[in-house]
């Protein structure tokens, strides 16, 4: 008789390897008090860390369902360097790597708590006495209108930008939904600027709408943030 080979469990695969590539594409926004489902486009899936949607190749946390609460970092204990501020393990960091919308810090750290209250790279306040029309303008609240306007009397101007490739996914919005279909109050066409990155992006699409008359800027390749090196400065 010949001897049974004993019958062994399947090999469970790690938890990010359990989800469809449909599912780790597919991300909510809260905007309002309202929850929208939002899907990366075809080859993409969504990063939870990095809060994008990239490559299958660089996306390795579709298991992650939560969001972990992390401490901010330890601002208040500066043990760092001059322009350096601490995460929350004590590692120290450039301070402009602080509430710059990448994470940094092993846990997170430098992205928690970036209310202007505590975000270690704000803007300086306003001055009244030196910020005067017609080339600045202060309002303490953000609703006064310069000239004391109207809200009724006041021009609206809309500035509309998009960011990420130009590709089947989304070129029947822009070519016949939204610029076609639409126009201002004067009646000129509507046009918006595109930060285009490389990625999956299609140049004739992208062609043919600078010959439109939209703007055109380079987003990035990967359309990954800096990770390396300072902010560029000015001369």
């Amino acid at each position: 008789m010949p001897r049974k080979r004993p019958l062994l469990p399947r090999p469970r695969p790690p938890p990010h390897k359990i989800w469809t590539s449909t599912e780790c594409s597919k991300y909510f926004l809260c905007l309002e008090g309202e929850v929208f489902d939002f899907r990366c486009s075809t080859g993409l899936l969504f990063d939870v860390h990095g809060q994008i949607c990239d490559f299958k190749l660089n996306v390795d946390n579709c298991d992650i369902t939560s969001e972990t609460i992390t401490p901010a970092s330890s601002l208040n204990k500066p043990k760092c360097s001059k322009n350096q501020q601490p995460c929350r393990d004590g590692t120290c960091l450039p301070q402009y790597y602080f509430c710059d919308g990448s994470v940094d810090c092993i846990d997170g750290s430098d992205e928690r708590h970036c209310d202007p209250n505590h975000d270690p790279n704000p803007a300086l306040p306003c001055n009244q006495s030196t910020c005067v029309l017609p080339n600045c303008f202060c309002s303490s609240d953000g609703t006064q209108i310069p000239g004391n306007l109207l809200p009724s009397e006041t021009p609206q101007m809309i500035t509309l930008t998009f960011d990420g490739a130009i590709n089947s996914d989304n070129w029947e919005l822009f070519d016949t939904m939204l610029f076609n279909h639409w126009k201002n109050p004067n009646g000129c066409s509507i046009r918006a600027t595109f930060f285009v990155n490389h990625g999956l992006n299609n140049y004739y699409h992208t062609q043919k709408l600078w010959n439109q008359g939209h703007e055109i800027a380079v987003h990035s390749i990967t359309h990954r943030a800096q990770r390396n090196g300072g902010p560029i400065m000015p001369p």
